[in-house]
């Protein structure tokens, strides 16, 4: 092996390194912002007085998002998936040792806040009987799931669908009544917008 080789290398063997060791759980308890250079697996966000910590997502990846307290969050972009737990450390010093993602990807818990306008949030959402979500979007359409528990308790699952402000489009899956703590902000359509634009411009002109 040449030295140029060796060297490319070991370049490569550091940048995967110093990939997969982005990959760590994290604790948040103060205003903060994750950007597109986030990587975590667990993200927890606790708060004691309202509306703080307050954090803004607007990139990243994210395996799990779980808030307590009463803290807020507000979603711009980034992405919350099961898929970034293969990155998990666990998952990867072959040990046999598997850590497995958690039953929903979002827990908004007590009397935590999110505002979502953008990004990509898959698998469960679950939100506490105190806590709130909105989204921000437009063409919203949900679909319900009936389900019962072993103690006759019925609840519900929604399947949200619909375009984010952005115009990016948006699937959202929410369980066990949680969508009863969803507002949603319909915003108008990029041509309904350009449409009322245009009769202003016109008005304008003719006065």
């Amino acid at each position: 092996m040449t030295h140029k080789t060796y060297f490319l290398f070991l370049f490569v063997l550091i940048l995967i390194a110093e990939s997969f060791s982005a990959w760590t759980d994290t604790t948040i308890s103060s205003d903060s912002q994750l950007g597109d250079d986030a990587q975590f697996i667990v993200v927890n966000v606790n708060g004691t007085i309202q509306g703080t910590p307050h954090v803004t997502i607007t990139g990243g990846s994210i395996g799990t998002l779980i808030v307590n307290g009463s803290a807020a969050i507000t979603m711009q972009g980034g992405t919350i998936s099961n898929d970034f737990w293969v990155f998990d450390p666990e998952n990867l010093d072959d040990d046999g040792l598997i850590r497995c993602p958690y039953e929903n990807n979002v827990s908004l818990n007590n009397t935590s806040t999110m505002i979502v306008s953008g990004g990509i949030i898959e698998g469960h959402i679950y939100i506490a009987s105190g806590a709130q979500m909105d989204l921000y979007g437009y063409d919203f359409q949900y679909t319900e799931e009936r389900r019962w528990r072993n103690l006759g308790e019925q609840v519900t699952n929604v399947r949200l669908l619909g375009y984010w402000q952005n115009d990016q489009p948006l699937d959202l899956y929410f369980v066990d009544n949680s969508f009863n703590h969803v507002t949603l902000h319909v915003i108008p359509e990029p041509a309904t917008f350009l449409l009322l634009a245009s009769s202003r411009l016109l008005l304008k002109r003719r006065g």
